[in-house]
């Protein structure tokens, strides 16, 4: 079996305390409670609209499993029209919530790798993303062979990842101990 490829859609959540721990806003702050009641509001909306999803791709022939991971365009361009707006604040919020969406999206995908991994006796031993492990034009390949256009991600021209916020990576596998 050369290779399996899946499309999913995992359930993606953030709160509003997680949002604001990973922008570095804790309770020992004196606007906290105002700035967590903001963040309620921010999170919300964007869940509202994020469609969270992955392509994978394992693929035993060349031992790499392929990833893309989008929470959609209109979860993605939160940020924008927040800082467009001049609310600052909420866009700092919604990079955040946006970014630990991406890692919730990016952790159901690598679960599903690792699944899918194990029926064919392989594992992970490394993960890639461009570009601090490989040119940005390497996202060509990845994009292709997971079919990324079916959860509505494409390659620009530049080799970035439409929606913004989308995520490529590449797996570097190894045998297991089965045979493939």
């Amino acid at each position: 079996m050369p290779s399996v490829r899946k499309l999913i859609r995992p359930r993606a959540a953030c709160t509003a305390e997680r949002a604001l721990m990973s922008a570095d806003v804790g309770p020992g702050n004196s606007n906290y409670e105002s700035v967590r009641q903001e963040a309620e509001a921010v999170v919300s909306r964007i869940e509202k609209v994020a469609v969270p999803a992955a392509a994978v791709t394992v693929d035993t022939d060349d031992m790499r499993a392929y990833c893309v991971v989008t929470i959609g365009g209109a979860a993605s361009s939160a940020p924008n029209l927040y800082f467009s707006d001049g609310a600052y604040l909420k866009g700092l919020i919604a990079e955040a919530v946006c970014g630990e969406l991406v890692k919730e999206v990016s952790d159901a995908a690598y679960a599903e790798i690792g699944s899918i991994c194990g029926e064919l006796g392989a594992q992970t031993v490394r993960r890639l993303e461009a570009p601090a492990d490989f040119p940005i034009d390497r996202n060509k390949v990845i994009v292709f062979k997971t079919a990324a256009s079916g959860i509505g991600v494409r390659l620009m021209k530049s080799f970035t990842l439409e929606p913004a916020g989308s995520r490529a990576f590449e797996y570097v596998l190894v045998r297991s101990g089965g045979s493939f």
